[in-house]
Parts: structure tokens; C-alpha cells; sequence
């Protein structure tokens, strides 16, 4: 995993072009980082370059989604080990599982990167990975933060449901775009955000937005 990121600074729009992450990271390398943090993961199917696959068998698997069933997640090493050594050539992607170890917040890219350069983000913020193919980026939530959203979240922020799951980096995630960390984990030493400081940033943002109406 890569050390303490930086930010640009400027208009939050410049997010975009920060990425937090090595491409060259092994996958399998990222997944026992992440079980070894406690976060429960899952083997996803690989992008072979023109398709998604199956590692091992190379069945076609048509998206990106968990080659196990969601209930054997898991962040035991040694069972993470097993998964990304059953196919050298093409390696599982890493997905994380939204549950006890962290809540996942979508926030559509142009929100998230004003999120980004909130003070309040800037002195308490948390892991956010970034997802090319769809322009969202998710914030990693302390468990149970991502409820005190569902009443109160714009359109533009959509928590995410107990074991659904995201990509996580460096997943391939199709035409050869690579998930990213916009604030990669060492930054916050693997702590989720907490929901308070979260809120706390959407409010910067459409308070700046109401403002900028005017």
C-alpha cells in the first residue's frame, strides 16, 4: 500500500486527479492488507482484458461480482491466501463487504470531490475509494454511521446496504480503469469516518452550493 497521501489544494473538482494508490500493486497483496486490517473481503471476478472471468476456470462471468457467495467473506488471511492462489494468470479482484467493519456512503463524483476539501474532512476524514467506470466514489463510514443518512441524504449521496460489496483497489473494473483510493486508509490509520464528521462535510458542501445560487 502506498504512505500518507497529500492533496492538491484548489477548487475540489481537482480530486479527480488525485490518485492515491499504486497501479503496479499485486491484488493479492492489497487483499491480505485489507484481511490483515480486519476488513472482510471477497474474490471477485477478472478482467482478462476483454471480459470479466473466473479465475481458475476461466468461465465467463459477463460483470464485475463475487466468484463465492457474499456469506463467505472473510478476513482471515489464510483463507484470502487460497483465493488469489488458485489462478496466477488471472488474479480475483478484491471486493470489500459493507458490514461490521465499516458502512459504505456512494456519493456521485462531482459531490465527492467537494466532500474532499471540507475542513471538516480535511481534520477527521476516512478512506474513500474511487470508482472510474461509474464516477462515484465511496466513503468508508463507521459501522452503523451510514443510517443516520437514509432520511436525510441528497439524491447525490446513497448509502449503501448491510453485504453488498464495493471494488476495492487496485481492481480492474474494465477497460483497463483501475479503482483508486482519493484518500487511501494509512491517512486516517484504517479508521472509518465518523458519521458526525460526515455530515458535518455534506453540510460545508451544500451550504457552499446554496451560497454559490445567490
Amino acid at each position: 500500500m502506498t504512505g500518507q497521501p497529500s492533496f492538491v489544494g484548489g477548487d475540489g473538482a481537482a480530486a479527480a486527479t488525485v490518485l492515491l494508490s499504486r497501479a503496479d500493486e499485486p491484488v493479492a497483496e492489497a487483499a491480505l492488507q485489507y484481511a490483515r486490517r480486519g476488513w472482510p473481503v471477497l474474490p471477485g471476478a477478472a478482467w482478462n482484458g476483454r471480459r470479466f472471468v473466473v479465475g481458475g476456470s476461466g468461465a465467463i462471468a459477463h460483470r464485475l461480482r463475487p466468484v463465492v457467495p457474499r456469506t463467505f467473506a472473510s478476513a482471515d488471511p489464510h483463507q484470502v491466501a487460497k483465493w488469489w492462489g488458485v489462478d496466477e494468470e488471472w488474479e480475483p479482484s478484491v471486493l470489500l463487504v459493507v458490514g461490521p467493519a465499516f458502512d459504505v456512503v456512494s456519493v456521485a463524483g462531482a459531490v465527492a470531490a467537494g466532500l474532499l476539501f471540507t475542513r471538516a474532512f480535511q481534520k477527521a476524514g476516512g478512506p474513500v475509494v474511487f470508482r472510474p467506470d461509474s464516477g462515484a466514489a465511496h466513503f468508508l463510514l463507521e459501522p452503523g454511521g451510514a443510517r443516520r443518512l437514509r432520511s436525510t441524504a441528497p439524491p447525490a449521496i446513497r448509502p449503501l446496504a448491510a453485504g453488498s460489496w464495493i471494488p476495492a483497489p487496485p481492481t480492474l473494473v474494465g477497460n483497463g480503469a483501475r479503482v483508486s483510493w482519493w484518500c487511501h486508509p494509512a491517512r486516517s490509520g484504517w479508521r472509518p469516518m465518523a458519521a458526525d464528521a460526515f455530515l458535518a462535510a455534506v453540510a460545508t458542501v451544500q451550504a457552499r452550493r446554496t451560497a454559490g445560487r445567490r
